[in-house]
């Protein structure tokens, strides 16, 4: 033994010099198994699932992320602002990356108007909000 070895002391975090990895050795030397998969993978997968869901009164079958969004736009129609403001956070998104493909527009001028103009009155809500809660701390009534 070198006369470093002698003063080495095994305890927490320092095991004993035979039982450590060699140098230049992996520790996990099989590497991850061939079927495993990261969260994006697995998140696609959910998504894509099948469900049964009734629409009009009839069962058809669609993508759990088809579902969840004809599930948002539903409750945007009976006027929930949460879901107004996420509905139009997702066109704006949308309609900027279909921007940047070069010939098809996802929704026409006159969708474009009526987006612009409930996006301008949903601003109004958040302001006149921040504006009520900063006097009196009063509660709105979806909060």
């Amino acid at each position: 033994m070198a006369d470093g070895d002698n003063n080495y002391q095994v305890g927490y975090g320092k095991p004993p010099r035979q039982n450590q990895f060699a140098k230049g050795r992996s520790g996990n030397p099989s590497g991850r198994r061939k079927g495993a998969k990261n969260m994006s993978t697995l998140l696609t997968e959910a998504c894509q699932e099948k469900v049964t869901v009734n629409r009009n009164g009839r069962k058809v079958k669609m993508t759990k992320m088809s579902a969840s969004l004809h599930q948002l736009a539903n409750k945007a129609a009976t006027g929930d602002l949460k879901a107004i403001r996420e509905l139009m956070y997702w066109f704006k998104v949308l309609n900027e990356a279909m921007q940047d493909l070069p010939s098809s527009s996802f929704y026409d001028e006159n969708d474009s108007v009526v987006v612009t103009s409930i996006l301008k009155r949903l601003r109004q809500c958040e302001t006149a909000r921040e504006d009520l809660g900063a006097g009196d701390k009063a509660e709105t009534p979806d909060e």
